[in-house]
């Protein structure tokens, strides 16, 4: 007699161990890509640190306005700022003034956003939104409650980020320092 043909299943067991190491995984992804967002948002931060450092150094050493220009790019339905660029403004001989690149314009990481509510720096100036250093090298018109750009990541549980970036000029000599809670 033949034994009894038997069902082909997953013991509880089995299934318990699947489940565990799926949740393990998880984890190790998620802290994974915390870590890269906390690396994009630092590396955000240097890289226009060095543009107002550049924008600064520039003003002083050619006398020409100099500026760090913040450009928008439509993002679910609304215009949000994405990058920026160091500019030089010649005034040529008939009183026009021209604005001539200095950099290229450079866009934030995918996972890095400017806090606009809460970055000053990023004041509208008519035809363009930013900063700008004086012949010399001093800022024009920055305060000390005017004087920063707020970076963080994109995506953030709760009403604030609890990782975030703040950029500060120094409204006396234009020095950029970092500041990160």
């Amino acid at each position: 007699m033949p034994a009894p043909a038997r069902a082909e299943a997953f013991t509880l067991v089995e299934l318990l161990a699947v489940v565990a190491t799926i949740a393990v995984l998880a984890a190790l992804s998620l802290s994974g890509w915390r870590a890269v967002s906390g690396m994009q948002l630092k590396s955000a931060a240097e890289a226009i640190s060095d543009a107002v450092s550049l924008a600064k150094q520039t003003s002083s050493a050619t006398g020409r306005e100099t500026r760090v220009a913040f450009f928008y790019e439509a993002e679910d339905g609304l215009n949000r700022i994405k990058g920026y660029q160091v500019q030089e403004v010649i005034v040529d001989s008939d009183g026009t003034p021209m604005v001539k690149g200095l950099t290229r314009k450079f866009r934030l990481p995918d996972s890095v956003v400017f806090d606009e509510n809460n970055s000053p720096l990023l004041a509208d100036k008519g035809d363009w939104s930013g900063f700008r250093f004086r012949p010399g090298g001093r800022p024009d018109r920055l305060s000390y409650s005017n004087n920063y750009l707020r970076i963080h990541p994109r995506s953030f549980p709760g009403p604030e980020p609890a990782n975030y970036i703040f950029i500060q000029v120094n409204p006396l000599n234009g020095r950029v320092q970092q500041y990160q809670p």
